[in-house]
């Protein structure tokens, strides 16, 4: 990403809209990556190259466990 690195956009997207599952995808597969991530705020970390699958199974997971009282559906449920 010019200009910005995925893990710097973190802190921007969590303080616009705090509850959105944000999944980081990575060539940087490495324990120190993945933990930098989480600790600004990725909801989940899928390494490159990855299979379809993990992708839909992570985007599954953030919507089956996404709550549907959440502030993040409040707003759009107005």
């Amino acid at each position: 990403m010019p200009g910005l690195e995925g893990d710097e956009l973190l802190p921007v997207i969590r303080a616009w809209k705090p509850t959105i599952p944000v999944l980081v995808i990575s060539a940087n597969y490495d324990l120190e990556t993945q933990e930098k991530c989480i600790k600004r705020g990725s909801t989940g970390f899928l390494p490159k190259p990855f299979e379809m699958k993990h992708l839909l199974n992570n985007s599954l997971i953030f919507v089956e466990f996404q709550n549907p009282t959440d502030q993040f559906f409040e707003q759009y449920n107005k």
